[in-house]
């Protein structure tokens, strides 16, 4: 997840998440400390129905898509089969986070309904553009590369420029929607934030259709990592 550098100012936070907390010491607790203010985190009662609603979310554009390709919706494994392009990462993604979203506007009492619909806008944002982004590249590459349309070092130049670019361009994106009058800091994007959103990774790679991905079955991920960030934009305080 992303942190917020603030300069010196006595202005409010975009996302609440960000105010500085006591931070334990090391890395996983590090990264959580980031992402939360300790007071107002939920309890666990709630993070279980913030979970539920990130997997409620995920499971039903995840049985349209399955339904489209003619899967067998009577089996739970039939969910992990679904072939992913951008437009099954969008959907599931999209209805990940709505899942979640909503569960934690329904049932996190101590954070309110702005600072979760700004952390909506944010994961949902983070999801979409850096594949959006990888898979507008790759069809440029195919339709015109040539004999460069196979070169792996390539692939693997345009993931990286995707993931990172996108991201960074996900950040403007949020803090212009969130704020569009520039009244508060914004939310800034670290080498940290990077190496957590996994979701971004995976889906590259699904995308750029590399051998890896179907050798070690890395699709079959898509729908748990989805779930997590439909989760964290609803835990996320």
């Amino acid at each position: 997840m992303l942190t917020a550098v603030t300069p010196n100012s006595n202005k409010p936070f975009v996302f609440k998440s960000f105010q500085d907390a006591a931070k334990p010491k090391g890395v996983l607790s590090n990264i959580y400390s980031k992402r939360h203010k300790v007071s107002d985190a939920p309890d666990t009662s709630t993070k279980v129905k913030i979970a539920a609603g990130a997997v409620l979310g995920t499971v039903i554009p995840l049985m349209l898509f399955a339904k489209k390709q003619n899967l067998d919706l009577k089996k739970v494994s039939s969910l992990f089969k679904v072939e992913y392009g951008l437009k099954e990462m969008v959907g599931v993604s999209a209805g990940s986070i709505v899942g979640g979203g909503l569960a934690g506007i329904t049932f996190d009492k101590k954070n309110t309904f702005k600072e979760k619909m700004d952390e909506c806008t944010f994961q949902f944002l983070n999801s979409v553009i850096p594949p959006a982004m990888i898979a507008g590249m790759l069809e440029i590459t195919e339709t015109y590369g040539g004999k460069l349309k196979d070169n792996k070092l390539l692939k693997v130049g345009i993931l990286l420029t995707g993931i990172f670019s996108g991201m960074k361009l996900a950040v403007r994106a949020a803090n212009l929607i969130n704020d569009p009058k520039d009244k508060v800091p914004d939310r800034k994007l670290s080498m940290l934030d990077a190496v957590v959103n996994v979701d971004d990774a995976v889906g590259a790679l699904v995308l750029a259709n590399f051998p890896c991905v179907k050798n070690l079955h890395i699709d079959k991920l898509l729908p748990i990592i989805y779930a997590w960030c439909g989760y964290r934009a609803g835990e996320t305080n």
